[in-house]
C-alpha cells in the first residue's frame, strides 16, 4: 500500500515538476537526500554518551547549518519568481527561519546552555517550515518535497 501511495506521489511531483522548472525540484531533491545522511550522522554524534555540551552544540550546528542549505535553494526558487513570492505565507515563514538561522551568530561569546536553548529555538522553528514545505507526512518521512508547496500565488496568479 505505501508503495503505491509513494509511486503516486513522485508521480505527482514529477508531473508538476516538468510543467514548471523541474530541475529546481531535483536539485532541491537531490540536495534534501544529502541532507538527510548528513543530519543523521550529526544527531548521532550529538546525542552519543559521554558527549560534552561544547560538542554538542557543534553537532548542532552542523544540523542548521544543513537545513540552511536546502532552504536557501528555495528561496532561491521563489526569488525567481519576484513578483509573487510576496503574497506566499510560505516564503514569510522561509525567509523569518534563515534570519533566525542567521541571529545565532549573535550567541557566540555566549555560555553553551544559553547556546544550547537558542539552538533548540531555531529546531521548533526549523520543524514548522518543513511541516509547511512538506505538508504530507509521509513527504516529511522520506524528506520528499513536490511542487504544491510552491502556493498558487507563485505561478497561477
Amino acid at each position: 500500500m505505501f508503495n503505491y501511495f509513494f509511486i503516486i506521489v513522485l508521480l505527482y511531483s514529477l508531473t508538476l515538476a516538468f510543467k514548471f522548472n523541474h530541475d529546481d525540484l531535483r536539485e532541491i531533491n537531490k540536495k534534501a537526500r544529502q541532507a538527510s545522511d548528513i543530519i543523521e550522522q550529526a544527531l548521532a554524534r550529538a546525542n552519543a554518551t559521554g558527549v560534552t555540551p561544547e560538542e554538542r552544540f557543534k553537532e548542532y550546528r552542523i544540523v542548521v547549518s544543513t537545513h540552511r542549505s536546502v532552504f536557501e535553494l528555495f528561496k532561491a526558487i521563489y526569488d525567481k519568481y519576484e513578483k509573487r513570492r510576496d503574497k506566499s505565507k510560505i516564503y514569510r515563514v522561509l525567509n523569518s527561519t534563515l534570519n533566525t538561522i542567521d541571529e545565532m551568530e549573535k550567541y557566540n561569546d555566549r555560555p553553551v546552555e544559553v547556546r544550547l536553548a537558542e539552538v533548540n529555538k531555531v529546531f521548533q522553528q526549523i520543524e514548522v517550515l518543513k511541516k509547511k514545505l512538506q505538508p504530507i507526512r509521509e513527504l516529511r518521512e522520506l524528506n520528499i518535497y513536490d511542487m504544491q508547496i510552491f502556493d498558487k500565488y507563485m505561478f497561477f496568479k
